[in-house]
């Protein structure tokens, strides 16, 4: 099963968490949309010691993607992420709301 969170969408890069608890070791391909056309795509592989703590895989599964095209204020609401596991299921990570 697919969790994790969009946790920040800003003009120049994304940054969430996905991590897939039937397959702790692997690491998820995740794609960054915006109006649905593909902005990129990272693994979300990288360490958080907030992730470890809370019982997230050894922590190793955040992702950043730096974007090439800035985004605008009026794209940050059309914005999403999926991950994307070793089988090909592809789940929409939510949006965590800021404040």
């Amino acid at each position: 099963m697919i969790q994790g969170f969009l946790e920040l969408i800003s003009h120049l890069r994304v940054r969430g968490w996905a991590y897939d608890a039937d397959r702790p070791q692997t690491f998820l391909t995740i794609e960054i949309c915006c109006n649905g056309a593909l902005l990129g795509s990272t693994v979300a592989n990288l360490y958080r010691n907030d992730l470890e703590v809370a019982g997230v895989g050894t922590g190793n599964h955040a992702f950043i993607l730096n974007l090439d095209n800035g985004l605008s204020e009026a794209d940050f609401p059309h914005t999403s992420a999926f991950g994307l596991d070793q089988v090909g299921t592809k789940i929409k990570l939510c949006l965590v709301s800021p404040g």
